[in-house]
């Protein structure tokens, strides 16, 4: 970092995009300079030598790609937003920004005196995306050592711990098979296949125990490997369709909550235990017959007694349970009602960048020093539209100006983004609290276009989601 004595610069975008019929999706993005406290910003005709050059280097890198606004002062003249479009479908955007992130390092590097930082739609999903798909990544990869040496331990023998594993993973492959063609119909977000992957392989893994488990203790009683097997699958089998059909109805409930998020996760989650429950009724009673004695191939000496004196910590748990059962299951739905009892009073909100990831992150910084000093800047006005119906011709002709528009069917809600002009305003006041600054007819013509008033019957409510003071109102 520089001494206080020297320019200083941030060099921050704010990105969103919209999409709207007819017109491809944009994204706009804004780069934030920073200057010293000495600098001062005279309608764009003064700054200081560090701030202008990194600024120019940051237009020059961009201006072969995006459209390029002017830049947008503060009220103090310490800071300034350069506007910049990305063309193309906005759905897309966080795959395409990469370009954009490496123009921004590129200045950082040739300017250490300046700090960078970056924030929009496409460049915080590329973020966000990124940071989920790490964490994903590294529960998926030490989900599966994790459980494989769990189970050595439990079984004491190689082939008896791959054979859960195994069911696991190939449930989980067939699953990820039917979830691809599902996501025609369905849009599933990047976490869904993770959430499936660790789901299936939490009941897979579980399934194949409680064969094992069964027809370990069968043989344990002195009958054969045939018998053995036959009575784990009559018992054993039986307790996984149980569990499965269980597991698969509650997850269905996620389909109520109308969210495209946990729709996804109900049908992955369904899917990979409908396989996992169908391989451990047919494919893994084969496999068992088939290994026989060798299931227990690839003995450990030490970890395969232990496993074989196993049971004394369960039979002392289940001994007492079992000796009153009435007792305990009033004293087991009590407790899990006593649990349950703060649901009841729950209240949910949207948990800013700050909640989710922290102060100090690259997203939360750079998204804060954006919002501070120019409130409403990183996004777009957001104006949602409720009617008793949104399809009805009149609403459709008072909704059809307007470029960027989003109608949930179901909910009778229309959406609208309007995005902010950013070009310099007449005075810094216009900037600091957030206001639109002048514009000429064309912009206001593109951001509010003739259209006639909406009907009586519906409501408007506006707001702008990165606004420190963001609120609703009715009007």
């Amino acid at each position: 970092m520089p001494s206080a004595s020297n320019s200083r610069a941030y060099n921050c975008s704010t990105c969103w995009e919209s999409t709207s019929t007819g017109s491809p999706g944009r994204a706009r993005r804004a780069a934030r300079a920073h200057c010293s406290p000495s600098s001062v910003w005279d309608g764009g005709s003064r700054t200081s030598t560090t701030a202008t050059s990194g600024s120019n280097s940051a237009r020059a890198l961009l201006s072969s790609g995006p459209d390029l606004a002017a830049p947008l002062p503060s009220e103090d003249g310490k800071d300034a937003l350069v506007t910049f479009a990305m063309r193309g479908d906005a759905r897309t955007a966080p795959d395409r920004v990469q370009p954009v992130l490496d123009a921004v390092a590129a200045v950082a590097k040739a300017h250490p005196d300046v700090e960078i930082h970056q924030f929009g739609e496409a460049s915080a999903g590329k973020w966000l995306g990124d940071l989920l798909a790490d964490d994903f990544r590294r529960a998926e990869f030490t989900a599966v050592p994790l459980a494989l040496g769990i189970l050595l331990v439990a079984f004491g023998a190689v082939v008896a711990a791959l054979l859960p594993v195994g069911l696991a993973l190939t449930a989980c492959l067939a699953a990820f098979g039917l979830l691809s063609l599902a996501s025609h119909q369905l849009h599933l977000f990047q976490t869904t296949y993770s959430v499936m992957f660790l789901m299936g392989f939490a009941v897979g893994v579980d399934y194949c125990l409680f064969y094992l488990r069964r027809e370990r203790d069968e043989r344990a009683a002195g009958r054969d490997a045939g018998t053995a097997l036959r009575i784990a699958t009559a018992t054993s089998g039986r307790a996984v369709l149980v569990s499965g059909l269980t597991v698969m109805v509650a997850m269905g409930g996620m389909f109520l909550s109308g969210l495209l998020l946990f729709k996804g996760f109900a049908l992955a989650t369904i899917i990979v235990v409908f396989i996992a429950m169908l391989g451990s009724v047919t494919v893994l009673p084969a496999l068992l017959s088939w290994l026989g004695d060798r299931v227990d191939a690839g003995r450990i000496p030490f970890l395969n007694r232990r496993a074989r004196q196993g049971g004394h910590i369960s039979g002392r748990v289940l001994g007492p349970v079992l000796a009153r059962p009435r007792l305990f299951a009033v004293a087991a739905t009590v407790l899990l009602l006593g649990l349950a009892a703060p649901a009841l009073g729950m209240k949910t909100e949207t948990l800013g960048l700050e909640k989710q990831f922290g102060s100090d992150s690259q997203l939360s910084v750079a998204h804060r020093t954006i919002a501070e000093s120019f409130p409403g800047g990183p996004a777009p006005a957001l104006v949602v539209v409720r009617a008793p119906d949104i399809t009805a011709p009149d609403i459709g002709k008072a909704l059809a100006g307007f470029d960027n528009v989003t109608v949930h069917r179901d909910r009778n809600i229309a959406e609208i983004q309007v995005p902010l002009p950013a070009a310099p305003p007449a005075s810094p006041n216009s900037a600091s609290s957030g206001c639109p600054p002048p514009s000429t007819g064309r912009e206001r013509k593109r951001t509010s276009p003739e259209r006639p008033p909406p009907p009586s019957t519906s409501t408007t409510s506006c707001g702008a989601a990165s606004s420190r003071s963001s609120r609703s109102s009715p009007r």
